[in-house]
């Protein structure tokens, strides 16, 4: 679109704006997200502010100002998380690989064993017959949490595997739960730490086992069949203990600062919404 008689700079602002988004969905057509379309010719009627030539400028020039620092701050954060994930990452991976942070080599008490001799892997189930809206139990995807059942398919210590979709985020769990065909689900046999399997888990190299599809997908065989040297009890249970209390930290500033750009990128849409829209005083402002 080429802008006649209005500033560009205002057009960028004002077509990001939530009032103008919910009007341009409006007039569109089809109900899945990738294949939603709006005619041109019904777009065309969309109603748009105009302010004068100097508002527009005012505008421009407050959000440009009011954004840069607000972007700057969910770039902060953002990096912070980032940060916080690949120390997590590489704290766990050395752990569960050779017993400590600074250790480079694999202890020689240390067992090589494949997953399948440690565990059962388990396939989910459709929901829908067991699908209530209050109470009951939770149900698992490979996105994490979405809904509740009212039977569980088991009650105890697992480790949930993706198998189609989000296959690299494992998720530990303790409580009786129900998980559907695109999570597996484990149940591991005596004399071993589940809470150590799951830091295990969280570093297999999904990437490499992925079938080459459209959507990313696991293999059953590929999962029983990883290799995995294993730690005496104890040890995996003082190594997932020492890892709980290392994490913690970390999973605390990353929550803060994932929620911090969550209330930042509002604040970034409210203020342009309300520029846009006449709800800020800014005439004041034209023109310096």
């Amino acid at each position: 679109m080429e802008p006649k008689n209005i500033a560009p700079e205002y057009v960028h602002y004002l077509l990001r704006s939530y009032p103008f988004q919910e009007e341009f969905y409006k007039w569109g057509s089809g109900i899945v997200a990738d294949l939603w379309s709006t005619r041109f010719s019904a777009m065309k009627q969309i109603l748009i502010p105009v302010p004068p030539s100097a508002e527009q400028d005012a505008i421009v020039d407050f959000l440009d100002r009011e954004l840069e620092e607000i972007d700057a701050l969910i770039a902060k954060n953002e990096a912070l998380v980032t940060n916080l994930l690949e120390r997590r990452k590489a704290l766990i991976t050395s752990f569960v690989a050779f017993g400590s942070a600074s250790s480079k080599a694999v202890p020689n008490n240390w067992i090589p064993q494949r997953l399948r001799h440690l565990a059962t892997i388990e396939s989910g189930r459709d929901y829908k017959e067991v699908e209530v809206f209050e109470g009951g139990y939770p149900i698992y995807g490979s996105g994490g949490e979405f809904g509740r059942a009212s039977r569980y398919l088991y009650s105890g210590e697992s480790v949930l595997l993706g198998r189609k979709g989000t296959i690299d985020r494992p998720l530990y769990v303790n409580e009786a739960f129900w998980t559907v065909d695109t999570m597996y689900w484990t149940r591991f046999k005596p004399g071993v730490c589940i809470k150590f399997m799951y830091y295990w888990a969280t570093t297999i190299p999904f990437k490499m086992y992925s079938t080459n599809t459209a959507l990313p997908s696991m293999t059953g065989a590929d999962l029983k069949n990883m290799p995995i040297n294993l730690p005496p009890l104890d040890e995996q249970i003082a190594i997932a203990t020492e890892l709980d209390q290392a994490i913690q930290g970390m999973d605390i500033l990353q929550e803060n600062s994932e929620k911090a750009v969550l209330l930042l990128r509002e604040r970034r849409q409210a203020l342009i919404a309300s520029a846009v829209t006449g709800k800020l005083e800014l005439r004041g402002q034209a023109n310096g």
